[in-house]
């Protein structure tokens, strides 16, 4: 009980740490020109009053890098590009597909999928958006030269190699069939439906017409990115890199226009989210990991001006294993696995809402292997005697890294704790998340913490077990895994990937290159002056803005 009274104290002390953050105010980012920002929030707010446009504030922890698609590689550089460029597709929390950037789409045969571009959909100079946008976006995303970090996308595609990279210059089979078809030719048969899963969450169509006559080579460089041209709800106006980015309603939106004038996305410590909800100079949480503190959960439900919902998704954190350490043993991972006290973590840092994680894929997914509910579970003790039976040496210190954000610095502690409480000597380090990744991805540390938005679909676990992959930070160099990962996106039938999966679940309980700590809860808190707000669709970075409604 030690370690569950000492983290119940802990937890108080965040929670009172959070009320003082209320009583000093909202502080930008910490910086010493949060002052000079609040008096130009405040500003622009008296001169949002006095000329009657609407703006919508939406809070973030952490910025980007890039408004370049091709670039991407963390949820911040997301934030700074999913209003200006639409995805084809809309999917739901429940699974459902709708329409968005492409009206529907057909299997024309069992290789050859068939997209239809909205007839009314434009990019904000006034061009039609057409299906050689799609094909040169597609040759963009698989182009040798420029690298795009998510390629992992374009794998089922003729003309790529298992990474998603052209085999040969512009060999990814996409091709316009008129001006708003567009087809897509796989390797082998596919389910459609996780294509469209997979695909969606990351394929951004950029206007071919911009780049004409730049190299693939030179894209990258290009002084396009300097002020982009859109085809999304909002069109970008202007940034000041870690504290805001702001946009102007895209009037002229085929979905709709905006129900404002002005969008901002402001970069703000997670500990001043409520503050700044309270003050009104936010308007809405991002959501995801950009979720409203637990600690402020309750009192941000007393606020008589805001809206608060919860609800969950496929996003989950784990701990990534480092394979080329030979003392990471899978008997000393299992044993890590079962030192740490999921439910624990949910309760004291979730309010118990976050899901105890067995695996990648949550319990109410039909590809949940409930087998694996019996393997590996808490148990310091038995955890304690794995290590000894394993061959521990109990001098050796474990490089332990996690996120130096707010909400995540306790979860690692909790871990540290856990780990120490079995015997285990831990360097913890924590860092922000760019220097996560690159620690992770280089093989720097023994075990670390990581998150992802996950997907509906089982198939977004390929990007951890990709060889040589950017996001394989386990550093797994066991090409069976690969093999395992594309067998279960390459079956075609529920049946045959189900057992695919099954076997894979029980796999990682096994060997552990990674050990599945929770789902993530969506804490969501917005003003009332929005209605219309559909948080569900958050947890995959999905904001339908053209339908929020927006009192003045």
């Amino acid at each position: 009980m030690r370690k569950r009274i000492k983290w119940k104290k802990r937890f108080c002390a965040i929670a009172i740490a959070a009320t003082m953050v209320l009583a000093a105010g909202c502080g930008g980012n910490g910086k010493e020109s949060d002052k000079t920002d609040t008096n130009e929030e405040q500003t622009s707010k008296t001169e949002e009053s006095s000329t009657g446009d609407k703006t919508v504030t939406m809070a973030v922890v952490g910025g980007g890098d890039t408004f370049n698609p091709f670039a991407a590689d963390t949820n911040g550089d997301d934030y700074m590009q999913i209003l200006i460029w639409d995805r084809p597709f809309i999917t739901k929390i429940d699974g459902s597909i709708e329409p968005h950037l492409c009206d529907k789409y057909e299997m024309v045969d069992k290789k050859t999928m068939r997209m239809y571009i909205n007839e009314k959909a434009m990019w904000t100079d006034g061009e039609p958006v057409t299906a050689e946008d799609f094909v040169w976006t597609a040759q963009g995303m698989t182009n040798k030269e420029i690298a795009a970090p998510r390629s992992f996308i374009m794998k089922y595609l003729e003309g790529t190699d298992d990474s998603g990279i052209e085999t040969s210059d512009q060999s990814v089979k996409v091709e316009a069939v008129d001006d708003k078809t567009v087809d897509f030719f796989f390797k082998e048969e596919i389910d459609p439906e996780m294509f469209i899963k997979m695909f969606n969450l990351n394929f951004l169509t950029l206007p071919s017409h911009c780049f004409e006559g730049v190299a693939f080579a030179d894209v990258n460089g290009s002084s396009f990115w300097e002020n982009p041209i859109g085809n999304g709800p909002c069109i970008y106006k202007s940034m000041i890199q870690d504290e805001r980015i702001e946009f102007t309603a895209n009037k002229e939106y085929y979905m709709g226009t905006p129900d404002f004038d002005n969008f901002v996305i402001r970069i703000t410590p997670s500990e001043n989210f409520l503050a700044g909800l309270m003050s009104e100079e936010i308007d809405i949480v991002a959501g995801g990991s950009n979720n409203l503190p637990t600690a402020d959960w309750a009192l941000a439900q007393d606020q008589e001006n805001l809206v608060c919902e919860s609800t969950s998704g496929p996003g989950y954190y784990n701990l990534c294993i480092n394979q080329q350490r030979d003392y990471l043993t899978p008997g000393v991972s299992q044993a890590i696995e079962m030192a740490i006290d999921k439910q624990a973590i949910s309760d004291a840092i979730f309010a118990g809402e976050a899901e105890v994680a067995n695996s990648w894929v949550p319990k109410d997914s039909p590809y949940y292997n409930s087998a694996v509910e019996s393997m590996n579970q808490y148990d310091p003790e038995a955890a304690k005697k794995l290590l000894e039976d394993s061959g521990w040496d109990f001098n050796r210190e474990l490089h332990l890294l996690g996120n130096s954000s707010p909400r995540s610095v306790p979860i690692i502690e909790m871990i540290q704790e856990d780990l120490e409480d079995i015997g285990m000597k831990i360097n913890l380090e924590t860092a922000d998340t760019a220097t996560c990744v690159s620690k992770l991805s280089g093989g720097e540390v023994d075990v670390g913490i990581m998150g992802t938005a996950g997907t509906l679909d089982p198939d977004n676990a390929a990007i951890n077990f990709t060889v040589g992959g950017p996001f394989c930070f386990a550093n797994i160099n066991d090409q069976t895994w690969n093999d395992t990962v594309n067998a279960g996106a390459a079956a075609s039938s529920f049946e045959d990937r189900k057992k695919i999966y099954d076997d894979l679940q029980v796999r990682i309980k096994e060997e552990v290159p990674y050990i599945y700590l929770y789902f993530s809860p969506e804490f969501v808190a917005y003003n009332k002056k929005l209605s219309n707000v559909d948080i569900t669709d958050f947890f995959q970075l999905q904001y339908s803005v053209w339908e929020w409604k927006v009192e003045q």
